[in-house]
This record gives structure tokens, sequence and C-alpha cells, in this order.
């Protein structure tokens, strides 16, 4: 590695002896991707957009000049469904061959120093974390008595040690390099084979972050971000946690998280975002409710478009929260039109679903006998449509029967109730009171019934 890199530094420092005003170029070659389109695609956080394309010869080469307009960071190359290569860009030329069957594990690198340590590290890593893995759990199950049993504590700590002197080694020789940087947000904490698992995720808790900043806005463009902000909420998953103690124990992450994340006012941004569209993804309300409640977007930032959005999103958050007043929904009746308003039951599930969505049609049955087996008093749903298509929705209504009041005026994603009240995917449920106060958002004909259940003995 040493010896490679020294060859590369030398060509490099010959190279420049020829003075050259050209932009940096990538010259690839992917063996069996013959005449077929490259899509380039730069990274924002966990967002990837495609800025441009580039044809291989019937050989498999290609040739891409990288105008002014590229920052630095981490770029993909997306081969085909499923199949891509990721590289890092510093403003110098790159240069590699592959093959379109195991891309990654294929590639040699014949250009570029950046992307040389770049998947050293990843290769180097790979084969860390499949030792230790297998080591790891042997160091409790192992009789401790055995001789044997210090032979593997002593692997395992040497794995340890070596990997973290090698990335250490690889930061300090490569102050200015993207893959450095990379590899000091990315590789993992070593592990004390004196703790006991549950010791050293408290361990892990507490030092996660530790000599980490986070302050540099190049982290966004280095898709480093979104595995280091998981990789931190999955030290406080558990299994066997309710949904609410699962939710409070999210709670406490976050404000770790968000408190490390506060440096960079992009990094800050992206991580509310981030969290907030991953925690209502997972149906965790609650934690959506608590990051909009408890953080602003207030103070100067560079990415407007980011900030202008996160604010439109929290502030619907905040409007849409437990307790608050929900808003009006007008609906079809055998009679005439109505609201929300006009139901006298005690409680009003809004229920937001599509014909086309799978979720809500494989829910539909259980809320119907639900909904057949419970008084009216009790109360009542009214189900929003998100469709398009008439003929869909009328079919998948028949096929249902569904007997509850309906709204749906096809205008998909764009109907008022949708946008009143922030729906983002099918199906979600909002269980109002008589005042049309917000006081559930079950996410499944399971919760619903537990709620209403509590609220009957109250």
């Amino acid at each position: 590695m040493k010896k490679t890199l020294f060859l590369f530094i030398l060509s490099a420092l010959t190279f420049s002896c020829n003075s050259r005003s050209q932009n940096p170029v990538i010259n690839g070659q992917i063996v069996g991707l013959t005449e077929k389109v490259i899509y380039i695609a730069g990274f924002d956080g966990d967002q990837e957009a495609v800025s441009d394309s580039v044809m291989t010869d019937t050989y498999g080469n290609f040739s891409f000049t990288l105008s002014d307009s590229y920052p630095a960071g981490m770029y993909r190359l997306i081969l085909g469904k499923n199949s891509f290569l990721d590289l890092i860009y510093n403003h110098n030329d790159i240069g590699f061959t592959t093959t379109l069957e195991n891309p990654r594990e294929n590639l040699k690198i014949t250009k570029s120093i950046e992307n040389l340590i770049f998947y050293d590290y990843l290769r180097k890593k790979h084969a860390y974390q499949h030792k230790t893995d297998l080591l790891y759990p042997l160091i409790f199950e192992y009789p401790d008595t055995d001789p044997f049993h210090q032979k593997i504590v002593d692997k395992f700590s040497a794995l340890e040690s070596g990997f973290r002197d090698y990335t250490e080694q690889i930061i300090a020789d490569n102050p200015n390099s993207l893959s450095a940087l990379y590899i000091m947000y990315d590789r993992p904490l070593p592990a004390d084979p004196g703790l006991a698992p549950e010791e050293h995720r408290i361990y892990l808790r507490n030092h996660y972050f530790k000599g980490l900043p986070y302050d540099d806005p190049r982290l966004l463009s280095l898709g480093v971000l979104p595995s280091s902000i998981i990789g931190y909420l999955a030290l406080y998953r558990d299994p066997e946690y309710s949904k609410q103690e699962q939710a409070r124990q999210f709670t406490i992450a976050i404000d770790s998280i968000v408190h490390h994340m506060m440096s960079d006012e992009d990094i800050y941004h992206f991580t509310l975002q981030y969290l907030i569209e991953g925690f209502e993804v997972f149906g965790f309300d609650q934690v959506v409710e608590y990051i909009a409640n408890n953080y602003s977007t207030d103070g100067a930032c560079i990415n407007e478009k980011r900030k202008s959005e996160l604010e439109r999103r929290m502030e619907n958050i905040q409007k849409l929260s437990t307790g608050k007043i929900a808003p009006d929904i007008e609906f079809g009746r055998k009679s005439s039109a109505g609201s929300l308003e006009d139901i006298p039951s005690d409680y009003t599930l809004i229920v937001f679903w599509a014909s086309w969505c799978t979720h809500c049609k494989a829910m539909m049955p259980d809320l119907i006998r639900y909904y057949n087996n419970s008084s009216r008093e009790l109360f009542e749903i009214v189900s929003v449509s998100v469709d398009t298509s008439g003929s869909s929705y009328t079919r998948t209504i028949s096929e249902l029967g569904i007997p509850w009041f309906t709204h749906a005026d096809l205008k998909g994603w764009n109907t008022q109730p949708a946008l009143d009240y922030n729906i983002y995917a099918t199906p979600m449920m909002f269980l109002l009171d008589k005042k049309r106060k917000i006081v559930d958002k079950p996410a499944n004909v399971y919760e619903l019934k537990k709620k209403l259940t509590e609220l009957n003995r109250e």
C-alpha cells in the first residue's frame, strides 16, 4: 500500500510540472457495459441527484470531463438497475477499470490517490468487521477458564487496535483528503472485550461522537451523515420496548444527535429534516412532534431551499400535533354533503388511503369489522382518498364494501384534506374527539382499538 501510494505521489508531482489548465477527467473502463449510458449523480445529505451522463464505447471505455460547476465530493456512477460505483472527486483526475458484474469488488484504481485510499479502507473495513463480528460473541460464550479463551480475546484486541492504527495513520498522513474525512466519520468505534454487550452499548452511546465536531459542510457531499445518524439511533433500539418506550428512547438519542450537529447550519438543518422524514415513514409521530416542538430553524443558513422546506414541514407538524384542533373536512353523505362538525360521535377517525395502496386494502377488512361491531355513538369514520382514477376508486369502494363517510375529489395528493393534514404516505389515520382535537395517530387497527378502549375507560 505504501509503495503504491509513493508511486502515485511521484507520478502526480511529475505530471504537475507540465502546467495545464484543462478540467479534471474521469477515465474508466467497465468490461461488459458496451455502448450504454452511465448516469453521474452527486450527493447532498441522503439525496443523490443525477447531473449528467456519458456513453461507453464498444469496449466499455468512457471519458467524462468535470466542469468547474462540479464541487468536490462523492459521486455515484449509475451503471444500471441496482448497479453503481461510488468515486470521490477532489479536483483531480480519476482513472479505473472494473466489470459490470461486481463493479466494486473488481475495481482497480489506475489514477486517483483519493479513491485508492477510499477503496483500500472499504476492503480493510469489511475484512475487519467480518472477523470481529465472528469473534466478539465467542468472548462471552466460550468458557473463560479454557486457555483458548485468552487467545480469542488477544486476537480480537489485535484486530481492533490494528484497524484503529491503520485509520489513524491514513487520517494523519492525508489532512486535506476527502477520503480521510470520510474515514474519520465512518470508521466504527473499537469494542472493549472486557465489557459485557449491554455495558458496551452504553460505552458506545457515550463515546460515539467524541472528537467528531460535525462542522465541515463537505460531509453532506460525502453521503456519510445518514449512516452516522442511523448508527447512533440503533444504540437506543430494543425490540422488547413498547412503541411508546421506544419513542421515548429515540427522543433521548435525538437530543444527543442534534446537539452534536449544531456547529454547521446546513448539517443541522439536514439532520432535522432527515430525522423527521425517517420517523414519519415508520409511524413514530410522537418523535416527529418532539423534534418539531423542541428544535428551531432560526439563524443564518447557506441552503435557503432546505431551510424553507424544513420550516414549512415543522410548522405543519406543530399544527397537527396531539392536542391541536384538526382541520375540517367536507365529505359525502347519502342525502347531502357534511363536515366533521356534523358528526355526533364521541370520536371520529380520519383515514387517508388510496385504491392502489396495498397496505390500505390489507387494513380495510379489519377496520370494517371493527366499525360494524362498534356503536356510532362511540366513533365514526371518514375516509379521504388520494386517488386520481375514478373507476379504480369506485370499484375498490364497492369490492371492500366501505360503510362510512367518504371524501374523493380525484385530485390525488393535491386534494385539500391531504394538504391540510400534511399527508406524505398512506394509510395515515387521525383520531379526533368531539371538538376535533387530535387525540391519537394510530398506525394500525390494533392501535386504534387499544386507544379507544383506554379512552372509554376514562
